[in-house]
This record gives structure tokens, C-alpha cells and sequence, in this order.
């Protein structure tokens, strides 16, 4: 039906008869001749209808709507005037012949205008045939088949694991498929190959990965989708490091491929320093302001020393650029009031020598001390904030806060690249006064200790990683239990009841009795990926046909 596309076209061309097909993106009346905009997959191009060729009827051409499909013969031209066409080529197309194809029903939506976000999702085909969308899908493409070609060339297997599965603990709900053959039974989609590619080490696959569809049922936000993609692998007789490895270098070729940048070698810090310093897991780096533990510069009012003492207070030094006042530091305040529920404190301290801390008074008595103790620890600067909350959420609340000034004052770089491995998250933490694992309860812990694990189990880290890439995480893995008697303590240490074990878990628990070898692998999310690199803030423009932030598919109307 073609013989070329809208982006080959150009001056040497220039006489030949050509054959287009695409959509009309534009048309512009100007009575004697008519321009359209024409576009196909690869660009756009303009085609020129005068009234006075006998070989088409301009009335012909009049019928056409945007976003009509047509199919296009026509001359090359050199254009005789400037276009107003969106592509600037020297040439157009004298068109000789029309076949419209289907014609379009008047537009929904004006693509000259922001439409609503009901409307980019239920006409989603619409959207995807104009070009940004479409460009962010081909380099979607693009990343996916680069991955593979990293991957094969390292000898991994790429191995599909089963859709259809069986319902284990990984931190959020399961979709459930109902089975017509077994009555009241059901199938739970995977919300990752977690165990099986645990058993394909078992078996003896020496490297393998996936590009693996995944489901949760949990709460949404801008970088989660009910159903999602995720690079996966996993590595026999490792303990993590070459895991890291693997995934630092494929990393660093995305980069060089399709950025032309050259990431340096990822910084590795514990969780707890991440914490401590950045008042986060997921610490973007770009920002170069960090925390500082106060709270021994400070003496607690003695009105209030049983409840105050469940207070810290952390600092900020800030550059000389950043300038605040009352009404800045209150919607401070608010700000992180709404996000954290909790009670938070700020003061902004321009001149330390000059600052009497009244607005501490409640958690603090005024003393001399406290200005000398605050100019040793900021060498001579004398520009900081200080946060002042309880301890279970201080560190979060400053974290949100160091963000906010880092993007508001320009120190965040925002045109680099940071990514950081966080390593030595807790093995368990407590949620809803109930023990659950950080990352699953398949992840190897540190120096592991029978009687102490039961005894003090919150105590223990865990040999897992995550990399964070300008705040975002991108992934995460860890070496592997592979010894029956240690997975079977860290079910029993969470609560998981012997029947329950063997029910959800008896398959695995059995193929560790058959000589599993070490092990660790990594996941990370291919759509997260994509949209670092084409340089979008929401998942959903990297995802063909996506859902809302309720799991509602607008375009299909399901669940139905």
C-alpha cells in the first residue's frame, strides 16, 4: 500500500512519485490549495491539494477530520513557501491521488489542550499514535531487546515461569483466577518468579532471567501499576556480589546506550546511614544536603523531661543562597504535618550568635552553651534549620524536608546521574504490632544465630541490596536461604503456622532438602527503568494500555 515513510523523504526525492499511508494529523484551508499535516509512525510531512488538478477532487479532500486514515500518492516538491507544518522540511508532497481509508468520527479529545487524565486513559489508542507516547514505546522496545543482548552474552537462560501459580507471602494481596475444572479453588498471579527461580537453582540452571509480568493487588501511587514488568535474575553459588556486579554493568551500558553518559562506580552505604544521614532508604543524591543528629547540644526543659524525651532534633546546614522566613518555614510545617500526622518543630537559624531558640521552648531551655556546641559542629557557617519530632518518624519528617529545599533552592542537581547500592536492610520489622519480613521471608540473614533470632529478632540484618537511582528504586535482591532448617526458623520466628508452612510453602521447603546450592539474585522494574531514561514522572506514560490509581482499565472497562 507504501513505498516510503514521511521521515525518508527529502530532496533527493525531489520528482519521484511516492505512496504514503498514515493518519491527518492537521489541515489548513486556504480555498485554492489545501495543506494537511500527514503522519505516519516515523514522523510527519506536508501534502499540498490544489483545487485546479483534474487528477483529485478537492471536495474529495474537504471530508477529511483529523486523525482520518488515508492512503497518499503524490510528487515531491521543493515548497514554494514557508509551512506552517509542526516538521520543517525543505520538501512536500504535490498530492495526485486520495484513497481515504476511514474516515474519523469527530475527536474527543483537542490534543492542542490539556485533557483530562479519565480521557489519555480510555482513548489511549488515540494518544498512542501521536508521537511522544509512541517514541517513549519504541524506546521501551529498544531497552527490553538490549537487555536480552546483555544478558544472553553473559550466558543467562532466559526461562518463563508459570502465570497460573500458587498464593506465598510477599507483602501485598494476590489476584485470585477462579479454576472452572477444580470448583472453589483458585490460581494466584505472581507478584514476582520469587520461588521458582529459587527452585531453578535447585535444578541447576547456573544463570538464570526473565522478563517477567507480575501482579499486586496494593495501594497505587505514580510509580506502581497492579500489573507490572520486572527484569529478573538469579546466580548459583553467589552470595550477592556478583549480582551487583551483573546489574552495576548493565546499568552503567543502559546509561552509555541511550544517554551517552558515563555513570561512575555505584557508592555503597548501609541502610541505617542512609537513614541517619538522609532520612531515607531510597536517598537521592543529587541533593548534597544531609542530616546531623543534635539533639546532645540541646538540654531538655525539665517541665516537660518525661514527655520531651521522646523527641530528637536534627539540623540541616544550609548553603548561603537558601533564604527563608516564617512564612516559608510554616508551610514547612504544614507540609510535613499533612504527610507525617505527627507533631513537627522547625526553626530556621540565619545567625546562630543572634538566635535565642524561643521557638524550642518547650523542648529546650535557653543556654549559652548551646550556640558554641552549634558553631563547632557547622565549622563557621551559620545558616541551619532544625527539626524537632519524636523519634519513631524524626528522621522521615527531615528527610521529606531536605528533598523540598534541595529541589526549591537548585541545590539538587538535577541533570546528573546518582545511583547508590543501599545494603544491610533489617531482616524483620513490625507492622500492625505484627513481625513481617523487610524485603521476604526468603532473604538469608546476617550471622544468623538460632537461639538469638527468637529471642531478639529485630536485632538482625539482612544480606539484601537495593539500588536507588536519584531517589527512586529501581530494584531490589539478596542472597537466598538455601538450608531447610534456617528457612523453617525464619517461618517459625514470623509467626507462620505449621500447616500454613506446609500448605503455601511444602513444595520449596521440600526441594531445599535436595542439595540446594547458594544463591542470590536481583529484580528490577523495567518500567521504572523507562521512565528514568525518557525522562518521564509517571509509570503510566511508559505502559501501553495502564490503569488508573484505582486498578480500573477506563479504556476496557474491567473488572467488569
Amino acid at each position: 500500500m507504501r513505498n516510503i515513510y514521511c521521515y525518508q523523504i527529502n530532496k533527493s526525492h525531489v520528482g519521484k512519485i511516492v505512496t504514503l499511508c498514515g493518519w491527518v494529523e492537521n489541515i489548513r484551508d486556504c480555498g485554492k490549495l489545501l495543506f494537511i499535516d500527514f503522519r505516519d509512525h516515523t514522523g510527519i510531512i506536508q501534502i499540498c491539494f490544489e483545487c485546479f488538478d483534474k487528477n483529485i477532487h478537492i471536495n474529495e479532500s474537504k471530508k477529511l477530520k483529523n486523525e482520518s486514515c488515508v492512503q497518499i500518492t503524490g510528487i515531491v516538491k521543493i515548497k514554494k513557501i514557508k509551512s506552517l507544518s509542526k516538521e520543517p522540511q525543505e520538501v512536500e508532497v504535490k498530492a495526485t491521488n486520495l484513497n481515504i481509508i476511514n474516515i474519523s468520527d469527530p475527536l474527543p479529545i483537542d490534543f492542542n489542550y490539556k485533557n483530562s487524565e479519565e480521557k489519555y486513559l480510555k482513548f489511549r489508542y488515540l494518544y498512542i499514535r501521536r508521537s511522544k507516547l509512541f517514541k517513549i514505546l519504541k524506546l521501551r522496545s529498544k531497552i527490553t531487546n538490549y537487555i536480552r543482548k546483555v544478558m544472553e552474552k553473559r550466558k543467562f537462560i532466559d526461562i518463563e515461569t508459570p502465570i497460573l501459580s500458587h498464593s506465598t507471602t510477599e507483602g501485598a494481596r494476590d489476584y485470585l483466577v477462579h479454576s472452572r475444572i477444580h470448583p472453589g479453588m483458585f490460581y494466584s498471579l505472581p507478584q514476582s518468579p520469587q520461588l521458582f527461580k529459587q527452585i531453578l537453582m535447585i535444578s541447576g540452571i547456573d544463570k538464570y532471567y526473565q522478563i517477567a509480568k507480575c501482579f499486586r493487588d496494593e495501594d497505587l501511587r505514580s510509580d506502581r501499576q497492579p500489573e507490572f514488568t520486572q527484569v529478573d535474575c538469579e546466580i548459583s553459588f553467589d552470595n550477592g556480589e556478583k549480582v551487583r556486579d551483573l546489574i552495576e554493568i548493565l546499568i552503567k551500558k543502559l546509561w552509555i546506550k541511550f544517554f551517552n553518559f558515563e555513570l561512575n562506580n555505584f557508592p555503597i552505604i548501609t541502610y541505617n546511614d542512609s537513614i541517619i544521614r538522609f532520612g531515607s532508604d531510597k536517598p537521592d543524591l543529587r541533593n548534597s544536603l544531609e542530616l546531623i543528629n543534635v539533639t546532645n547540644l540541646f538540654k531538655i526543659n525539665e517541665r516537660n523531661k518525661i514527655a520531651l524525651s521522646k523527641y530528637k532534633i536534627l539540623a540541616i546546614i544550609l548553603p548561603l543562597k537558601v533564604k527563608l522566613n516564617f512564612d516559608k518555614l510554616k508551610k514547612y510545617t504544614n507540609y510535613l504535618k499533612y504527610y507525617i500526622k505527627k507533631d513537627v518543630f522547625l526553626a530556621y537559624v540565619e545567625d546562630i550568635n543572634k538566635y535565642e531558640f524561643s521557638f524550642f521552648e518547650e523542648i529546650i531551655c535557653n543556654d549559652s552553651n548551646i550556640v558554641d556546641n552549634l558553631l563547632n559542629l557547622i565549622k563557621n557557617k551559620n545558616k541551619i534549620i532544625l527539626i524537632a519530632s519524636r523519634k519513631d518518624c524524626v528522621y522521615e519528617i527531615a528527610g521529606k524536608l531536605r528533598i523540598k529545599i534541595g529541589l526549591e533552592f537548585n541545590i539538587t542537581d538535577i541533570e546528573s546521574w546518582k545511583p547508590v547500592w543501599i545494603v544491610n536492610f533489617p531482616l524483620f520489622k513490625t507492622k500492625e504490632k505484627k513481625l513481617v519480613s523487610v524485603h521476604h521471608p526468603f532473604t538469608s540473614p546476617k550471622n544468623f544465630n538460632k537461639s538469638k533470632i527468637f529471642k531478639n529478632p529485630l536485632s538482625f540484618v539482612s544480606n539484601s541490596y537495593d539500588l536507588v537511582i536519584n531517589g527512586v528504586e529501581i530494584g531490589s535482591g539478596s542472597s537466598r536461604i538455601h538450608k531447610y532448617e534456617i528457612q523453617k526458623i525464619i517461618f517459625d520466628v514470623l509467626g507462620i503456622a505449621e500447616e500454613t508452612q506446609n500448605k503455601n510453602f511444602g513444595f520449596f521447603l521440600n526441594a531445599l532438602k535436595y542439595g540446594a546450592p547458594p544463591h542470590a539474585g536481583f529484580a528490577f522494574g523495567l518500567d521504572r527503568i523507562v521512565m528514568l531514561i525518557s525522562k518521564t514522572n509517571n509509570i503510566r506514560n511508559v505502559i501501553a494500555f495502564p490503569k488508573t490509581t484505582s486498578a480500573y482499565d477506563l479504556m476496557t472497562g474491567s473488572p467488569s
